[in-house]
């Protein structure tokens, strides 16, 4: 505790706006609160609240680091969380070639199919009731933030990030290359390739429990329930 000379005067601070006597505060709480006053929140966070209403933001950091997740699709989930101002077009005010951040990952006509692909997918091989509706891009884009012991959560946010790399990479081709890919077939090899490596040199437990989306067949190979 701080410990006051004699002759010295009393002094008060603001502890959640209740008074309290410098005497009664510890050096750990006055740090503590010391920290609250000085730390900004991240620009990110201020940009995604514009976009999504009355959305618990600081949300958006709770799936970093992904089990087994490839290293491009971790880099481009960072960029999504932390960059979208300056990466991605600035999500609600600016655009580069009238391509805005929304149309960039959900309002292209060429979207349309694979969204209703992936929504199936998730609807058909999890037994759980997941807002696809209302709450879809928040879904798409950051993911599931329950845990579960029975139900892999974790593996739809594994499919759900290969799903984003995969929406980057066809505007990509089609950006730089003036290629049309079919982002459905490109969202499979991602899949596929990544599954069945690290089943291969790591574990197929992650990949085969709590969920109809990915099974070992009767000679032992990873099949795909698409």
């Amino acid at each position: 505790m701080v410990k006051r000379k004699e002759c010295m005067p009393e002094i008060y601070v603001l502890d959640n706006e209740k008074k309290c006597n410098m005497v009664s505060l510890s050096v750990k709480k006055v740090y503590g609160r010391l920290i609250v006053i000085v730390i900004k929140e991240p620009a990110a966070e201020r940009v995604w609240r514009r976009v999504f209403e009355n959305m618990d933001v600081k949300k958006i950091w709770s799936n970093g680091n992904i089990k087994y997740n490839r290293i491009e699709c971790e880099n481009n989930d960072f960029l999504i969380k932390h960059k979208c101002d300056r990466i991605y077009t600035n999500v609600v005010l600016n655009k580069i070639n009238n391509e805005s951040f929304l149309h960039y990952f959900f309002d292209c006509n060429d979207l349309v199919d694979f969204f209703g692909f992936l929504k199936k997918l998730l609807k058909e091989n999890w037994c759980v009731q997941l807002d696809l509706e209302e709450g879809w891009r928040k879904l798409f884009l950051f993911g599931v933030f329950e845990k579960s012991k029975t139900v892999n959560f974790c593996l739809i946010n594994f499919v759900l990030s290969h799903a984003r790399l995969a929406v980057v990479y066809r505007r990509n081709y089609v950006h730089f290359e003036g290629r049309k890919v079919n982002v459905k077939c490109l969202f499979k090899s991602l899949m596929k390739r990544d599954v069945e490596f690290i089943c291969k040199h790591g574990s197929k437990e992650f990949f085969v429990s709590g969920n109809k989306l990915i099974y070992e067949g009767e000679r032992r190979e990873i099949v795909f329930n698409w």
